[in-house]
């Protein structure tokens, strides 16, 4: 990755950010280093990869973060420019207001989920357009929260459900009432997570997962800690940390704000979390998945899955259904 010496000049002018905003000659010295990063290649793909992807995708994108996939690491070691926009996101993060909550409250989380299946330029991408995603996580982990997604572009249409099954006893419901299954309760408010670098890229590792997982852990953690600024500032402090990170500039989300990203590629999965570049507030996630394993049946390679999240509004309510 070469290194583009006129993001310099270019944000240099027209970032100047107000009293109480990070100093510029810190943030142009760090994206000043970054670089741009190759397209991906695209591949081939059939009319049955479609309808299997379409279905697997559609029931995973509200937590798109949130599935794990075991992938090759890779190390090397931290440039500067990612310590510097990891310890500079902490500070941003870290000066938010906390934000209090009760065991019988939820977690409302609002954003716009984008995922595509890319495909040859014969054959019209698998996309139907953002999704407007609404979520209520229990504060707890132990009631159940509900997620509703309707098309972005269409504020007349109907919303489809579908629900968060608590964690009670030890168990979780699912679709088949009379089957339950083993769970530990997943808090909403992120309270048993770690709030310092050290201790939460500990737990990113835990069970000695490499380094690309760690990467990976960490977007999740993000997700469902929007409102807990501590933990959130103890994630990009810790990621600063992971061998093999880098950042990139002229990165889009899902909303179109043009940020800065914390960047990790492996053979499978390319993921990165992007930030303002004038203030370095967390937008959201873009996550490509590269290579996935094929049917047995499958004689063509499958296509890549591009999954893109910004988190719009976040607010602690007492029931369901409420927003503020």
């Amino acid at each position: 990755m070469e290194p583009d010496l006129r993001l310099l000049r270019e944000l240099g002018e027209q970032l100047g950010p107000p009293a109480g905003q990070l100093p510029p000659r810190l943030r142009d010295r760090v994206l000043s280093t970054t670089g741009r990063a190759p397209r991906p290649r695209r591949r081939t793909w059939s009319r049955t990869w479609r309808t299997a992807l379409t279905s697997a995708t559609t029931a995973a994108v509200a937590v798109a973060v949130a599935v794990p996939i075991v992938i090759t690491g890779s190390g090397g070691d931290r440039p500067p420019a990612t310590v510097e926009v990891a310890r500079m996101a902490a500070e941003r993060a870290a000066a938010a207001p906390a934000t209090s909550a009760r065991p019988g409250q939820f977690v409302y989380i609002e954003s716009v989920v984008h995922y595509l299946i890319v495909q040859t330029a014969t054959a019209p991408a698998a996309d139907d357009g953002p999704l407007l995603v609404r979520e209520w996580r229990s504060v707890d982990g132990t009631r159940d929260g509900l997620v509703q997604r309707r098309p972005l572009d269409q504020p007349r249409a109907a919303w489809r459900d579908e629900t968060i099954a608590g964690c009670r006893d030890g168990s979780q419901s699912t679709a088949v009432p009379e089957w339950r299954v083993p769970c530990t309760p997943e808090p909403g408010t992120a309270a048993d997570l770690p709030v310092d670098a050290d201790a939460m890229l500990a737990y990113l590792r835990r069970s000695g997962i490499a380094d690309d997982q760690a990467f990976d852990n960490a977007a999740r953690v993000l997700y469902l800690s929007q409102h807990a600024p501590a933990v959130q500032a103890a994630v990009f402090a810790a990621v600063g940390r992971i061998p093999g990170v880098t950042v990139r500039r002229d990165v889009v989300d899902v909303t179109g704000r043009s940020g800065v990203a914390l960047a990790y590629r492996s053979r499978d999965v390319e993921t990165e979390l992007i930030f303002d570049p004038a203030n370095f507030t967390y937008f959201g996630v873009n996550r490509t998945i590269l290579r996935l394993a094929l049917p047995s049946q499958a004689t063509e390679p499958a296509p890549r899955i591009l999954i893109r999240q910004a988190v719009e509004h976040v607010a602690i309510v007492d029931s369901v259904g409420g927003v503020r």
